[in-house]
């Protein structure tokens, strides 16, 4: 018997014939051939070639068998099936408008029908828009017809027709579109010979579903399409024999309508042409189809909520699976709130390409929610509070060692900053590291030596000019207290609390705290801060801030600037704030050294 054995560690092609070689030449009736030879060499080629296309097969077997290691889309897609998971197909981009029809003649009501066609542009490329359902108006004013807050959805209908026959065993329904938006399919069913036509809704779950219920369901097929499922006649209605089945759906272009604002309408509406279109909210939402490791990641996930909104998971994996523009979810129970609101839910959401969340998509997500929660219970959506950091930095760099320009390094600090606001904050929880911040940014360039950064928070304060506002809030952090202040000090005090400048009164005025405990509105002079009147409270300890009745002529920006000086440079935000980093509030300095 040999003592040399195969080797089944190294499978690769030249691994595994040198292993077939020293194999062979173990054996004594083998010792005095020569394996380099034409003919022994070639027999060792095919054994080799034999035994690497069974190993590359039976890996890939093995490792489609399964979730978590397959790799091929259909092997993802029947596995999550297996899990009763439909993975997110295109989702068309949705706009909201107004619409204003004035016809030119007397007209007792005008229909915007179902369908009705309008176009918009993204940089060079044209897309289609349309309504989903009709729309009657039978109010007008001043002869004007009015629909508002129309929504319309990005893509052109297509219809696939099937027949029903009965003599197909396990006849399939599969729609042609790959970039079809599943949340649009409408189906028809005409039997006997359009004497009996049927209209089919889509249905999520068993529940409520009796025989002669007209429902269908939708599941994933091969290359990246969707099927139809009809019922047995025992969960559901099935089509009779030689039944016309007709489907129609969406198809859409995913995120590359995201931002059309400008809509032009393809024809004229129910006979009238002078129509006018107002946006209320550009186009959003727009998104292609789930990708393979989000497939992996929420297929388990959304098998185990079973559809039920329970625990603070279940609300974050069933807005997240349906609704991809959400880019960061806080989930958590009224008894948080203070005072407290028992029995309710609130759910906090920031959605991609906006600081917080329209009210069109509250109301949407409400929706999708309401037959999944619990009786009793009540959910609100409620837009995130945003935490924004201002970064100063100063950078030094060995010029000697570096062939890119000042700009060059600045650009690259700016994009590390953006590149570490991406990964480790914008979002609910997240901590920012001082000492990991300011290594990240020494590990920009070889050339830069170290920096000297100086991090602030800041919360702003989004009013109306001339209406009274309050504003209740907390940094969740201890604020540094500063040496107290009674009516005035000198420009150059340091305070824990301030903020960006206002007019007040015709007068330059900003925020600040006194050091002992109350917020107020100081007059700013060239050498002096005034006290004008005190206009809240601040707990140094937990970071709380109340401010009442804020009423100013004028500001800068989208808002007031509210700065805390943390106690800790380590900062962490709460399940009410995001955390964030805006370009805007970054300033870099670049110093060159010689060393």
């Amino acid at each position: 018997m040999a003592n040399s054995s195969i080797n089944l560690i190294d499978l690769d092609f030249n691994s595994l014939k040198s292993s077939l070689k020293s194999y062979l030449s173990s054996q004594s009736k083998f010792q005095d051939y020569n394996f380099d030879g034409s003919n022994m060499s070639v027999l060792l080629d095919v054994l080799t070639y034999n035994t690497y296309l069974n190993t590359f097969y039976m890996n890939m077997v093995a490792s489609e068998m399964f979730l978590d290691t397959a790799q091929l889309r259909d092997s993802i897609v029947s596995h999550a099936k297996e899990l009763n998971y439909l993975p997110r197909s295109f989702r068309s981009a949705q706009a909201n408008v107004n619409i204003s029809i004035t016809p030119s003649t007397n007209v007792s009501s005008v229909v915007i029908p179902a369908k009705t066609g309008f176009t918009s542009r993204v940089g060079s490329n044209t897309f289609n828009f349309a309504t989903s359902e009709s729309i009657a108006i039978v109010t007008s004013a001043n002869g004007v017809y009015y629909a508002n807050n129309v929504i319309l959805y990005e893509g052109s209908y297509v219809t696939d027709t099937f027949v029903k026959n009965s003599t197909i065993q396990n006849q399939r329904f599969v729609l042609n579109n790959p970039t079809i938006d599943t949340t649009s399919i409408e189906i028809s069913v005409s039997e006997n010979s359009g004497a009996n036509v049927y209209t089919y809704t889509q249905a999520y779950s068993l529940f409520g579903v009796v025989s002669n219920t007209n429902i269908f369901f939708v599941q994933p097929a091969e290359n990246e399409q969707y099927e139809v499922v009809f019922g047995d006649d025992i969960s559901g209605r099935a089509p009779r024999n030689g039944a016309v089945i007709d489907i129609s759906y969406r198809v859409c272009s995913g995120e590359l309508p995201n931002g059309a604002d400008t809509f032009v309408n393809n024809s004229s509406i129910d006979g009238h042409s002078n129509v006018t279109i107002t946006l209320n909210s550009e186009a959003v939402s727009g998104s292609v189809s789930e990708s393979n490791t989000s497939i992996k990641f929420n297929a388990p996930r959304s098998f185990q909520t079973q559809e039920r909104a329970i625990t603070e998971s279940d609300y974050k994996i069933l807005l997240t699976r349906e609704f991809p523009e959400i880019q960061a979810i806080s989930v958590y129970g009224g008894e948080k709130e203070d005072p407290p609101q028992y029995g309710k839910v609130f759910i906090s959401i920031d959605v991609e390409n906006s600081d917080g969340i329209p009210d069109l998509k509250k109301s949407i997500y409400n929706n999708y929610l309401s037959d999944k929660v619990p009786l009793g219970i009540l959910t609100e959506i409620v837009n995130p509070d945003f935490v924004y950091l201002k970064v100063d930095t100063s950078v030094n760099y060995n010029f000697n060692i570096t062939t890119l320009s000042e700009n060059q390094l600045s650009t690259k600090v700016l994009t590390t900053i953006a590149n570490y606001n991406d990964t480790y904050l914008n979002d609910f929880n997240a901590s920012f590291l001082y000492s990991n911040f300011v290594t990240t940014i020494d590990n920009t360039d070889q050339s830069i030596i170290n920096n000297d950064t100086v991090v602030v928070p800041y919360y702003l304060l989004t009013l109306d000019t001339g209406v009274a506002t309050n504003f209740t809030f907390s940094f969740g952090a201890e604020i540094l207290i500063t040496t107290p202040y009674e009516q005035s000090h000198s420009i150059t005090a340091d305070r824990g609390l301030f903020s960006s400048s206002f007019i007040l009164d015709g007068l330059n005025c900003q925020l600040e705290d006194d050091g002992i405990g109350n917020v107020r509105i100081v007059r700013v002079t060239s050498t002096n801060h005034i006290e004008k009147v005190k206009i809240g409270t601040i707990d140094y300890l937990t970071g709380s801030i109340i401010i009442s009745n804020l009423n100013v002529e004028s500001f800068t920006g989208s808002g007031i600037k509210l700065y805390a000086k943390v106690v800790s440079q380590d900062y962490t935000s709460s399940f009410r704030n995001i955390l964030k980093i805006k370009p805007e509030d970054i300033n870099v300095i670049m110093v060159p050294k010689k060393l």
